[in-house]
């Protein structure tokens, strides 16, 4: 099972509760930038939290999760980039400047790497597994004691073809 599809999971066990939950957590996060939690930024945080994946910008304004509208692409780029600033979501720079976002690991609580394609710019989450991530952890904590550098996260994405791509 992917990642995502766990968060996806999480929030349709209880989506009620869940969505309300990650709702707050947003607004509380906004409300330390000042900012508002508007109609627009909500309908983002759903579109993001019910995504199996990272979502292009063509893919979240289309998204609408059944509304009668559309998002506005101007409106969009700007909310997303306040949800970004106030550590909502995270945007991922995939191959040939294509952007995708997700709701931050800080809000989902689901650590998580990327396999990247650069044919055509597709990205999927994956797990590394537990002896795997106590390695990086590892390494991670090695590297900050010979740099004398604190490092605060790390992630590992994986850039190659998706089996589409490789045909």
């Amino acid at each position: 099972m992917q990642v995502r599809d766990l968060i996806g999971e999480r929030l349709r066990e209880n989506l009620k509760s869940s969505l309300s939950e990650l709702h707050e957590l947003v607004a509380r996060s906004l409300g330390d930038y000042g900012q508002r939690y508007t109609t627009n930024r909500r309908l983002l945080v759903e579109i993001l939290a019910a995504a199996t994946k990272p979502l292009g910008i063509s893919e979240i304004t289309v998204s609408g999760l059944g509304s009668d509208r559309n998002l506005p692409v101007s409106s969009t780029y700007r909310n997303l980039a306040i949800l970004e600033e106030c550590g909502v979501l995270r945007k991922l720079a995939g191959p040939n400047e294509q952007v995708r976002y997700e709701l931050s690991e800080e809000l989902t609580g689901i650590h998580h790497h990327h396999l990247v394609c650069y044919g055509c710019g597709r990205v999927d989450d994956f797990s590394l597994g537990y002896k795997l991530e106590k390695a990086i952890g590892d390494a991670v904590r090695a590297i900050s004691h010979e740099y004398n550098f604190q490092v605060t996260e790390h992630r590992v994405d994986f850039v190659g073809r998706c089996i589409v791509c490789v045909g």
